[in-house]
């Protein structure tokens, strides 16, 4: 039977899954994590499967089967991840992405190509700002015959209101069904963001994409950086985007339609 679980916050909910766990008595537990993880080895150690898997890191003790951990500032986290398939023998991977688009798309019909413009990340950190975003669009509008899509969430409708204003843009409508957000992107030729769930999707459906990262600890490796896809990487030294210009940025989709 598969199950999925979401390890809680709260100390009565943790205790609950611990236990659970243990009850299930697996035969094995693979860990994913490629840094180290208290609560990743908590769930090992209190589940005590017959045996458990993990990458060679600071709490390697729990492990009964240890994989070498590439060095995570060259080797891609897909690739890395894949590291853990050696001891099943299976030593010739290959991660292809068949993505499935399964909801039609329920933006106009397209007339030219189609620029995504992501509004935010995850975080309030990865919002690049109003100022910026429209000044990026105007340079496209000057300088390039597509149409701009819009994508952001309610919490950004004010700000998306606005940049309906400008030429060629098209809002992308809101949705909580992920399979229609996805008919959505994939109607793009290409992709800006800062939101790194949008790169994964970019990566599945092969679309060029821009994307701003925030990168202030090696300790971690490199960004999620799109996985064998055309992609230019705009790096911030910063927790936040303030220092990435527009004209950075335009650059930077201008080198990836080359």
């Amino acid at each position: 039977m598969d199950n999925i679980y979401v390890f809680p916050k709260s100390l009565w909910g943790r205790i609950s899954i611990l236990l659970l766990l243990k009850r299930n008595k697996y035969d094995l537990i693979v860990d994913l994590y490629d840094n180290p993880s208290f609560s990743s080895s908590i769930l090992v150690r209190f589940a005590k499967p017959k045996f458990s898997l993990g990458f060679d890191k600071e709490n390697r003790n729990v492990y009964t089967h240890i994989v070498s951990l590439p060095d995570k500032m060259k080797v891609h986290i897909v690739d890395r991840l894949g590291q853990l398939l050696l001891p099943f023998g299976l030593e010739n991977y290959d991660v292809n992405f068949d993505f499935l688009v399964k909801k039609s798309n329920p933006l106009p019909s397209k007339k030219k190509k189609r620029v995504g413009i992501v509004v935010s990340g995850s975080s309030p950190a990865k919002f690049w700002g109003l100022n910026n975003i429209s000044q990026l669009i105007k340079m496209m509008n000057e300088k390039l015959d597509y149409e701009i899509v819009v994508f952001g969430t309610k919490e950004h409708k004010s700000l998306i209101e606005y940049l309906n204003q400008l030429n060629n843009t098209i809002i992308a409508p809101f949705t909580d069904d992920f399979d229609e957000f996805v008919a959505m992107v994939a109607s793009c030729d290409y992709i800006v963001t800062p939101d790194t769930s949008v790169v994964h999707l970019a990566s599945a459906l092969s679309i060029p994409v821009v994307v701003l990262y925030t990168f202030v600890d090696e300790r971690f490796g490199m960004p999620w950086f799109p996985y064998k896809t055309k992609f230019e990487a705009i790096l911030s030294k910063k927790d936040s985007y303030a220092d990435i210009k527009p004209e950075k940025v335009f650059d930077a989709f201008q080198k990836l339609m080359e």
